[in-house]
């Protein structure tokens, strides 16, 4: 299977479709399973090819990743690893996804070989009008 086909790569909505392969390519690029969180903003450049942000390492239950983007290129997502974890979001993956406008979260197990990309429901309001 060619990269981002492997065992346990599914990913929902139809944003990702795309950068799929790319996502994983450079999730994978020669890193070995780390015990700390890392991630980084996903991005698209003007072409729509997807670019990254500065790479950011935490602890093993949480990372601050930096919101920037290459040069003409912006914000579309994020993606991070939860060591030793699940695929699912967290309650807080959503939030934060949610409050930074991320089209996309993509998460990974880079120590059981599965990755998943989620699209975004933009947030809305509750309550009466």
């Amino acid at each position: 299977a060619g990269v981002g086909e492997g065992r346990g790569m599914r990913h929902h909505g139809f944003l990702l479709r795309p950068c799929l392969c790319e996502v994983c390519s450079v999730a994978r690029m020669g890193q070995a399973p780390l015990a700390n969180e890392v991630g980084w903003a996903l991005c698209r450049d003007s072409r729509g090819h997807l670019t990254f942000g500065p790479k950011a390492e935490g602890s093993p239950w949480h990372v601050d990743i930096a919101l920037e983007c290459p040069e003409g290129a912006e914000f579309f997502g994020l993606y991070h690893t939860h060591p030793g974890g699940f695929v699912t979001p967290s309650a807080q993956d959503w939030q934060a996804a949610r409050r930074f406008g991320a089209r996309a979260l993509c998460i990974e197990v880079p120590d059981a070989d599965e990755m998943e990309c989620f699209e975004v429901a933009p947030q809305t309001r509750r309550g009466r009008l």
